[in-house]
């Protein structure tokens, strides 16, 4: 679980397959980004294993989904956080979470080199019919159980 809570070097490196066929940018033939990071990440850790990783200035792509909910963002959560955000964390010992592929993960250990993973993808209700589908296939396809990533 370390890699969602400050290992953002193994990306480059884990993930370089999808990322050279375009897998983070394009589901199905349809553009997906909808965010992109205006300077680096910050990483922060707490003494009982706790940790998440954010950017911010995040910039929401003019007409995508997330930009068009980020009045409703900054009304709950201030304007400063809804520019904030958010790509990884976990709550020490087992539970993990990819902001970045709206992801939540339990994983359970199932012995000294295994591990079982229960990966649920993050739908808001709220959103269009398109915007559901598009993130469940980007899910899907990054870290369904074929998928990429």
């Amino acid at each position: 679980a370390e890699n969602h809570g400050g290992d953002s070097y193994h990306a480059s490196i884990t993930h370089v397959s999808a990322m050279k066929v375009g897998v983070r940018n394009r589901i199905n033939g349809v553009e997906f980004r909808d965010r992109q990071r205006r300077g680096g990440a910050l990483a922060a850790r707490t003494h009982y294993g706790h940790a998440m990783m954010v950017t911010p200035n995040m910039q929401w792509d003019e007409g995508g989904y997330l930009e068009s909910i980020k009045e409703e963002m900054a009304r709950h959560m201030g304007p400063e956080r809804a520019d904030t955000g958010l790509i990884a964390g976990t709550v020490f010992p087992n539970l993990a979470h990819a902001y970045v592929h709206n992801t939540i993960r339990v994983l359970h250990p199932r012995g000294p080199d295994k591990t079982e993973v229960w990966s649920y993808c993050l739908v808001d209700k709220e959103a269009s019919a398109e915007a559901r589908k598009l993130t469940m296939n980007y899910c899907r396809e990054t870290f369904g159980p074929s998928g990429m990533y």
